[in-house]
């Protein structure tokens, strides 16, 4: 799509926020009732308003158009729209990651979660719908630092993980295995949420700002099966978890032999474990005794 395809929209209310970390600013077109929910979901983040922003040549674009809001970028084939405003602004975030990706040359990317434990940066690399945000937030809730429970950023010179500084989103309902204490803590730090998602505001001690980094010290790949027991945590080899972790690298702009060469050094260094489980509250626990 071209990029001046907004470019004769003079009569309407064009914005722009620009984000931490990216070059380029997202322009809002006929939808600032955006800016708000988009700043909400971010801590210790900059997003500051741009003025007099040339907003046709923004790498992201958000449109309020009849069916709900239009998002145009690089990294879409096509237009995608949102009836729901807090539907849109969780898409949004695919972008930003991608943007994140491309404005870092040599910077992976990958589809995981990651928490700090003491002995040090663990990630959980998975599909969609592996229960890696819930169980993320029982670790979080148990007193583990969360960079993300989503997309990680691994440096380019020492491929550490880096804390995105977004918080994690919930997927609703919650599942029936968690217990009320962790419903409540859920519902006292909702700050944006709809009937599919919510987000979380976690403290500092809970996750570290945008930029924070740590070594990774091991991979844990989840088997959500709800018909376990007890859950179950097993050393695995190095090349289950790099066939994983390959296939979860969204940061293309890079060779494929240099991810894959950046990958297997990262698997070196890291102990690699799968985890089998049901009860997120217990898979939490378990992960602390053997990490913490």
């Amino acid at each position: 799509m071209s990029k001046n395809r907004y470019s004769t929209f003079s009569k309407h209310n064009c914005s722009s926020l620009k984000f931490e970390g990216i070059d380029s600013p997202v322009a809002f077109i006929d939808c600032e009732e955006l800016h708000a929910p988009v700043k909400a979901i971010f801590r210790d983040f900059r997003v500051e308003h741009v003025k007099d922003n040339l907003w046709e040549d923004s790498h992201i674009t958000l449109r309020k158009v009849k069916e709900g809001y239009e998002r145009s970028s690089h990294w879409l084939d096509e237009p995608v729209v949102h009836y729901d405003p807090v539907d849109s602004v969780c898409d949004l975030t695919v972008d930003l990651i991608h943007a994140f990706a491309s404005d870092h040359p040599g910077f992976l990317c990958l589809h995981s979660a990651a928490a700090l434990f003491k002995k040090g940066l663990f990630l959980f690399p998975s599909t969609y719908r592996a229960g890696k945000s819930t169980l993320s937030l029982h670790l979080a809730y148990n007193g583990v630092q969360l960079f993300t429970d989503d997309a990680l950023p691994v440096t380019s010179n020492n491929n550490e993980g880096m804390a995105t500084g977004l918080y994690p989103r919930l997927r609703l309902p919650l599942p029936e295995t968690v217990t009320e204490n962790f419903r409540k803590y859920i519902k006292k730090r909702i700050v944006l949420r709809n009937d599919r998602y919510c987000y979380i505001s976690l403290d500092q001690d809970e996750q570290p700002p945008l930029g924070t980094t740590a070594p990774i010290r091991g991979i844990i790949l989840l088997n959500l099966d709800l018909n376990s027991n007890a859950p179950n945590l097993i050393s695995i080899g190095k090349k289950d978890a790099i066939k994983e972790v390959i296939l979860r690298n969204f940061a293309r702009q890079n060779k494929a032999l240099d991810i894959v060469e950046r990958i297997y050094m990262i698997a070196e260094d890291a102990d690699c474990y799968k985890l089998t489980y049901a009860n997120p509250d217990r898979a939490a626990k378990l992960l602390i005794k053997h990490f913490n």
